[in-house]
């Protein structure tokens, strides 16, 4: 691979990293905020078993959160793919 093509490939793949960070950070933030949540409340109840809760609040946390934020996945994924016609093109060129 030439730079041209080389530069054009570590776009695409940093913009599929961002895209994925995107998608993924409603969902990462509302499971750290349940996880400090659950460790306070261990410390302040220590007869309660925090992993026998954990494990259904997280998904049950995780399944809310990524239900509400489907509207803003919608919005996301439709300007990623809305580019991917001038992406190819600009790939062709590169390429040829």
């Amino acid at each position: 691979m030439d730079g041209p093509v080389l530069q054009f490939v570590t776009g695409i793949v940093t913009g599929m990293f961002v895209l994925a960070i995107k998608l993924a950070a409603p969902v990462m933030v509302a499971l750290m905020a349940a996880t400090v949540v659950l460790g306070i409340m261990a410390r302040i109840f220590p007869q309660m078993n925090v992993f026998i809760i954990s494990m259904p609040l997280n998904i049950g946390v995780g399944f809310l959160i990524l239900g509400s934020s489907l509207l803003v996945f919608m919005h996301t994924l439709e300007g990623a793919f809305g580019q991917l016609t001038r992406q190819i093109k600009v790939l062709f060129k590169v390429l040829g």
